[in-house]
């Protein structure tokens, strides 16, 4: 069988490393041997500048599956050559979870999981670690210089997709479902969305790799987006160079930031837990969209699994607040964290899986002493089921009122906290404490990493437009 595209991309990745290690080695001896040697911008010291962006160019097209020029009509990895091989046999034996069962595929399952630190249970999620975004945002910072990050990574086990689909009509339904109330909630939940931001697709490869980056201008490509996503649909009679082929994978990717650019203050615990569950929702919501917008047929073979990477050049610390919690003396700070889950009939429910995750992080990667009492708090906490009384007429029902008019006049599905306070005619600290008040029982509150203006609220549920005389609506 012909070398595939990946391999020949690879192999020219290989070479133009090699060959900018010799020659960096030989300028490094000139350096040594001749005075007044100019080792940043000699000749050869060029050479190795050029060798090593083609380096990169190589392995990026090994990544995006781009064809080799004047390559033939050779496959992509994992494509099969002879027509008399039997459909969909792949070229590479495909990695499967240590222990997740060898039973015939049933429904998939996304509302239960089992929380693990073993990365031979969930192999795919392992390679999400490296998995780059594109845009041209993220490129060009030094490790110094790039802000903290949070990675949410899924598989949905799947149907393959036709590579001749459509991929002007799957990139039309990929944004519109990262537009979806349970996406934009998450990424809401982790950095600042300003009115008017929504996502627009990027170049990716054709129905292989669907790309999209949240921005607020017509430029996709200006700046640092919001957030990035990335879809990986497995494809009819292809194994593509690093990808699950049994299962889509859908990665997030975002850089928190305040409403004025900067990167916010540490979140306590309570925020993470509440942004682990809103992150354990989004498979389930992805499930329905691999099966209904795109017509493939999931299923739960292999399981459904969930990954969120924290990274920082500091100490994570940066990211997460221990607050009164103390640190064991003599552990060493850690400036990233990996939680892995993966779904199983007798899992737990996802909020009782995000205090596991959160009780990963607080062990292996903050050292916190005494933190169980903490978390048992935490996820025993339960939002009030009526407004406080004292409060409801001059402050909780005229908040209300406003978020239900800023809803129906804007047909949105969701609404900040500062413009409620400019609509009602209160303070941002009034409003936040009404929504605090009325979260549950009358509406949906969604913190995020900014201050309080910059809140989300949505979803009034019929008992809140009964109480504003709005019902039925």
């Amino acid at each position: 069988m012909a070398r595939s595209h990946e391999s020949l991309w690879l192999a020219a990745s290989a070479a133009f490393t090699a060959v900018a290690v010799a020659l960096l080695g030989a300028n490094a001896t000139l350096d040594v041997g001749r005075a007044h040697y100019t080792f940043w911008t000699s000749g050869l010291m060029v050479i190795v500048y050029v060798t090593g962006v083609l380096a990169i160019i190589c392995f990026a097209g090994a990544m995006r599956q781009w064809t080799v020029p004047l390559s033939g009509d050779r496959p992509h990895r994992g494509a099969r050559a002879d027509p008399a091989e039997a459909p969909g046999q792949l070229a590479e034996q495909e990695l499967a979870p240590a222990d997740l069962g060898t039973a015939a595929p049933g429904p998939v399952i996304t509302d239960r999981w089992r929380q693990t630190s073993d990365g031979g249970q969930v192999p795919a999620l392992m390679s999400l670690t490296h998995t780059v975004m594109f845009h041209p945002g993220y490129g060009g910072r030094q490790a110094q210089d790039a802000p903290p990050s949070v990675r949410i990574g899924m598989l949905v086990a799947c149907q393959p997709i036709d590579p001749a689909a459509s991929g002007t009509e799957l990139r039309a339904k990929f944004a519109a479902f990262l537009e979806t109330e349970a996406v934009m909630t998450l990424i809401g939940s982790l950095t600042h969305v300003a009115p008017g931001m929504s996502w627009k697709n990027l170049a990716g490869n054709g129905p292989r790799t669907l790309e999209a980056a949240l921005t607020a201008g017509d430029d996709a490509l200006e700046g640092v987006p919001v957030a990035s996503a990335l879809l990986l649909p497995p494809v009819a009679g292809e194994s593509l160079y690093g990808r699950n082929g049994r299962s889509a994978t859908l990665l997030l990717y975002v850089e928190p930031r305040t409403a004025d650019g900067q990167v916010p203050p540490a979140s306590g615990l309570e925020a993470w837990y509440e942004r682990f569950g809103l992150a354990l929702a989004i498979p389930g919501v992805f499930a329905e969209f691999l099966a209904k917008d795109l017509g493939l047929g999931t299923s739960d073979d292999p399981p459904a699994q969930l990954g969120v990477w924290l990274q920082s050049y500091h100490p994570l610390t940066t990211m997460v607040d221990p607050q009164e919690l103390r640190t064991l003396p003599g552990s060493s700070p850690s400036n990233w964290f990996m939680g892995w889950a993966f779904a199983s009939p007798d899992g737990k429910p996802g909020k009782e899986t995000a205090r596991d995750l959160l009780g990963q992080l607080c062990e292996y990667t903050l050292h916190l002493d005494a933190f169980e009492q903490k978390l048992d708090e935490i996820s025993a906490a339960e939002h009030p089921q009526t407004a406080v009384k004292s409060t409801w007429d001059h402050c909780d029902l005229p908040v209300l009122a406003a978020v239900i008019r800023l809803l129906d006049e804007t047909a949105t599905a969701q609404v900040r906290v500062s413009t409620v306070a400019e609509a009602c005619g209160l303070s941002v600290d009034e409003v936040a404490s009404a929504v605090e008040a009325l979260d549950g029982t009358y509406l949906t509150r969604q913190k995020t990493l900014g201050d309080a203006g910059s809140w989300v609220v949505s979803r009034p549920t019929g008992t809140a437009r009964r109480a504003v005389g709005q019902w039925p609506h």
